[in-house]
């Protein structure tokens, strides 16, 4: 695996957590006032998600904003609804979130694959990512 940075604990853990869920729920109010979408941290929150970023495909707009705010709304679907845990690396963005599930257990880069679905498109499927992490 490559090398993300050196992982983060203690203090400064739980404030980027907090950061991290305090912009989910942000863009969460954000997404439903600008587009009027609503997104539920759930698996149909990330379909509507997919949703929205195909139909802003192309637009104007600043990419990293867009993989912070969406990425950080991913991960919280995650942490929240398959009961994943935040790891927090210096480089925010190589941040992920860890799933233990009985038979094994996975991580998943949350803002690599918002970014990845922005730049590439539908082949990089938010629902498919969401799937596999709620499946395995």
């Amino acid at each position: 695996m490559p090398d993300f940075g050196d992982i983060i604990t203690g203090r400064k853990y739980e404030k980027i957590v907090q950061v991290f869920k305090e912009s989910a729920d942000e863009t969460v109010k954000r997404v439903q006032e600008t587009f009027g979408v609503a997104l539920p941290f759930s698996e149909e929150g990330v379909v509507r998600l997919e949703n929205l970023i195909a139909h802003l495909q192309g637009m104007p707009g600043d990419i990293d904003l867009f993989v912070h705010d969406f990425g950080c709304y991913l991960g919280e679907v995650i942490v929240r609804t398959l009961n994943g845990k935040w790891i927090i690396r210096d480089n925010l963005i190589h941040s992920s979130v860890l799933v233990d599930k009985e038979s094994c257990q996975s991580e998943y880069f949350p803002f690599h694959k918002v970014y990845k679905r922005i730049t590439n498109g539908r082949e990089e499927s938010l629902v498919y990512f969401y799937r596999d992490a709620a499946n395995k």
